[in-house]
């Protein structure tokens, strides 16, 4: 289910770059004082010089170059101001670079697959970090970029994978898609600057713990955090209005996540495979739980759905086998398919729906409708015996559990066949009636020594529902 945005233009990006390598050819190359030969091309109508590459060479440069912040060529000085497109690309061999002060913009694919580069500085005139600007440059550790820059194109940092530390600019506005893709942040101090962080922002940081998110943020969009595996533990700001599609997908370190009263909407998948969490609160400013959105999360041991909730998506908590009782809200008028399946320690349901919506067969584990018992609201039974497929529910009980009840319903025993209804574990005095599944009571009888036996008229193989004070259990004549 899970895509990932990046890779199908990542490839596209990385031909067209190969392809285009020739376009970014020299003017003039200059020794710099280590006597390293540097390659510039003149830009704004040769006032100023960019660093480029060796007529389309893609692997110019080797071990350190410091770049100067003036060139002196044919008698005039200029000043270097941009690192052009491609201009370190693939030099493999290249450590360390020394970028100068007066440099405003380092442009796309510039040290595009360096990786061997340990170190870069960046001064504090530079404004600009194009697109896969230092994509695969594994032998960066840490980088500090300066408060001048403020903004850092797509994939930036992506798949820098020996990349544990990173400081953030205070002036930058958005963490742009796939930027640190990949990266090995172990964890990220997001600037109060910030307003957006795009798809894929930090995909794949499998060793990133902890990460603060200020309440700058308006939006995290989808695939934000995905595959985080090492994340345990996020605080969504109230800022945020939503949780998008597949945010946290398969942050499976991930034991606790706190959602503000200002989200909406979970989106589809937004947690899905987060097999450590135990926990969720849902607030009651939630409206839809998307698709899969809890799907597999199979630690989760509770659950909230506030009473505002409409909508519960397919698949939703598919597979949340720890879960042993789950409360639906007056408010859901749609459950999807699918959306408690595979959740086999189901003891309790309660459903508070009033008007119970119709739900799928598949809605349920087989063993929940046999086993596990349904509570609904008083005087509801019959609407849930006739609308599709709560009737699947062979333990119906009007109101909610209490201690009690659960232990007097696990010690009760219900026989039925050959015309009659034995009931026993129940108090001595208790009443119990017999419907027809059309509603039609045959037959009433009080419970003595803890049994009670009625005569019931109901064919074999039919269909019985025996009422025990306030809980229905339907029984198969035998």
């Amino acid at each position: 289910m899970k895509s990932s945005n990046c890779f199908p233009y990542l490839f596209l990006s990385l031909l067209l770059s190969l392809l285009g390598a020739n376009a970014y050819a020299h003017d003039i190359a200059v020794e710099n004082a280590e006597g390293v030969t540097i390659y510039y091309k003149y830009i704004n109508d040769g006032a100023e010089l960019g660093v480029t590459n060796k007529d389309g060479n893609i692997s110019s440069y080797s071990g350190i170059v410091n770049i100067p912040g003036t060139v002196t060529y044919m008698d005039k000085t200029i000043s270097v101001t941009s690192i052009e497109e491609n201009a370190f690309k693939l030099c493999s061999y290249l450590t360390t670079v020394t970028i100068p002060n007066g440099v405003t913009i380092i442009k796309r694919y510039a040290f595009d697959g360096c990786t061997s580069l340990t170190s870069v500085t960046i001064p504090n005139s530079v404004t600009s970090i194009g697109e896969f600007a230092f994509r695969g440059c594994f032998g960066l550790t840490s980088l500090t970029i300066p408060n001048s820059v403020t903004s850092i194109g797509e994939g930036g940092f992506y798949g820098c994978y020996g990349l544990t530390s990173v400081t953030l600019p205070d002036n930058i506005i958005s963490i742009s898609q796939c930027a640190f893709y990949g990266c090995g942040l172990t964890s990220i101090s997001i600037p109060c600057s910030v307003v957006t962080i795009y798809e894929n922002a930090f995909s794949y940081c499998t060793g990133l713990v902890s990460v603060t998110i200020p309440n700058s943020v308006t939006r995290i969009k989808k695939n934000a955090f995905s595959e985080c595996s090492g994340l345990t533990s996020v605080i969504i700001p109230n800022s945020v209005t939503s949780i998008e599609d597949e945010t946290f997908y398969g942050c499976s370190g991930l034991i606790s996540v706190t959602i503000p009263s200002s989200v909406t909407s979970i989106g589809m998948g937004a947690f899905m495979l987060c097999g450590g969490l135990t926990s969720v609160t849902i607030p009651n400013s939630v409206i839809s739980i998307g698709d899969y959105a809890f799907y597999f999360c199979s630690g989760l041991t509770s659950v909230t759905i506030p009473n505002s909730v409409t909508s519960i998506g397919d698949y939703a908590f598919y597979f949340c086998s720890g879960l042993p009782s789950i409360t639906i809200p007056n408010s859901v008028s749609s459950i999807g398919a699918q959306t408690f399946a595979a959740c086999s320690g189901l003891t309790s349901v309660i459903s508070q729906m009033e008007n119970p919506c119709a739900i799928n067969s598949s809605c349920f584990e087989q063993n929940v409708y046999e086993n596990a018992t349904l509570y609904v609201p008083q005087g509801t039974i019959s609407k849930y015996n006739s609308t599709d497929y709560w009737y699947y529910f062979n333990n119906i009980v009007e109101g909610e559990p209490t201690g009690i009840e659960k232990a007097s319903l696990s010690q009760m025993k219900i026989e039925a066949g050959d015309g009659f209804i034995n009931v026993s574990g129940i108090a001595d005095g208790q009443q119990i009636a017999i419907y027809q599944t059309d509603g039609r009571q045959v037959a009433t009888a009080s419970a003595h020594n803890g049994t009670a036996s009625v005569a019931t008229g109901i064919k074999k193989g039919s269909t019985a529902i025996v009422k025990i004070g306030s809980r229905a259990v339907k029984v198969v004549m035998q």
